[in-house]
């Protein structure tokens, strides 16, 4: 074998379990210590259709490691209160069930989650890029409050769902 060969060989190896189907996110909503996080957006496709907003969750939110899919449960993910909460929110251009779909516009945010508290993260593209806002949602008569602690670490691509996906600076 000549040398390219091996090369192709070897990142076929390494590059595979990046391909693989991602593990899903999902909290029992009858548990104590929970919160509910659902993701809005305003892009449209160039047929003027509207994209797919989705999320992936980090369960390690300080390097935004071990990647999971956000499966909504009615009209909100419900998510763990009792640690620190991290997501990458994105458009899925294409269509989520076929593989050549892709992410674009990422927006990845940190911050800590209230118990039995209900947000909506809405998801702009700017000429800067993507950009999520978090809102803390009060009674029905209420407006939502913006929620301002929140940390957003850079996105960066990992190498599998296991690595981290995001950097701090």
């Amino acid at each position: 074998m000549k040398p390219y060969q091996w090369i192709s060989i070897l990142l076929l190896f390494f590059l595979l379990p990046a391909c693989m189907t991602m593990k899903t996110y999902q909290v029992d909503p009858s548990k104590e210590n929970v919160a509910f996080i659902r993701a809005i957006g305003e892009f449209k496709n160039f047929k003027g259709e509207p994209e797919n907003e989705a999320f992936v969750i980090y369960k390690g939110a300080e390097d935004c490691s071990d990647r999971h899919e956000a499966v909504y449960d009615g009209d909100f993910v419900t998510v763990s209160a009792e640690k620190k909460f991290a997501a990458t929110f994105h458009y899925i251009v294409g269509s989520p069930e076929v593989m050549y779909s892709s992410v674009f516009c990422p927006a990845t945010i940190r911050f800590d989650v209230e118990a039995n508290a209900h947000y909506i993260v809405k998801l702009e593209a700017t000429r800067r890029g993507c950009v999520a806002t978090v809102y803390l949602l009060q009674g029905d008569d209420e407006p939502p409050i913006r929620v301002s602690n929140i940390d957003k670490p850079k996105w960066k691509r990992g190498f599998s769902d296991k690595t981290s996906w995001c950097t701090n600076s």
